[in-house]
């Protein structure tokens, strides 16, 4: 399973900003709206073959995009993970949002604006912590759930144990 998805590109950073930086310099930039009937696999009859063409080489950068986003993350999980990693982890967690961010910056080539650097420098950060072990993927990635009060120190008072599970 993908960590995120060309569609999810669009949503998330507007079809706007996917068809500048996902067509190549010697094309004109793609349509938004024909790139998103491409993403979501609708009808282009209506266009020209030439412009459906770059449509569809601005969706291959996309995916190449994440594919080397996905791959760079996983050479961080795979230190702590096992790959590939659940789908009801990514589904759960932030991965889709980090991978996204990567994606985005792979984009943007030479023409990186701060916000997209920012965003890319955060994702890196969380990658690294998690592979370090001071991040996870969610609440029940490392280990499995414990008990209430499972790890919790037992209160004395006058040498006698007080039972703290469940408070």
């Amino acid at each position: 399973m993908s960590y995120t998805t060309a569609s999810e590109m669009l949503i998330r950073f507007g079809g706007t900003e996917m068809a500048q930086v996902a067509t190549s310099d010697e094309a004109v930039v793609v349509d938004v709206g024909l790139l998103r009937l491409t993403v979501t696999g609708g009808d282009r009859s209506g266009y020209d073959p030439a412009l459906v063409a770059v449509a569809d080489a601005a969706l291959s950068r996309i995916n190449l995009a994440i594919g080397e986003a996905e791959s760079k993350i996983n050479a961080y999980l795979g230190s702590r993970y096992p790959l590939p990693i659940a789908p009801e982890m990514i589904a759960s967690g932030c991965l889709p949002g980090i991978c996204a961010d990567v994606a985005r910056y792979l984009l943007h080539d030479n023409q990186v604006i701060e916000v997209v650097t920012q965003r890319y420098a955060a994702a890196m950060r969380w990658l690294q912590d998690v592979a370090a072990g001071r991040a996870n993927l969610g609440a029940d990635a490392d280990s499995p759930s414990m008990p209430s009060g499972a790890g919790m120190p037992d209160f004395v008072a006058h040498g006698d144990p007080i039972d703290v599970t469940g408070y």
